[in-house]
């Protein structure tokens, strides 16, 4: 198998584009989190108000 730099990339290349893909993948479950949290804090506020 002939490995070609120009055609496959470097290793830099491919670790750039991991890291990359990492970080937008904690994005998206951070925010995914914090919106789960948020819902649950304003229901919980909704939730006190009925009950007084």
């Amino acid at each position: 198998m002939d490995f070609n730099p120009d055609t496959w990339g470097t290793f830099g290349q491919w670790a750039s584009a991991g890291l990359t893909g990492l970080a937008f993948l904690t994005t998206a479950f951070v925010v995914a989190r914090d919106t789960k949290v948020r819902k649950q804090s304003q229901a919980r506020k909704v939730a006190l108000m009925h009950r007084s």
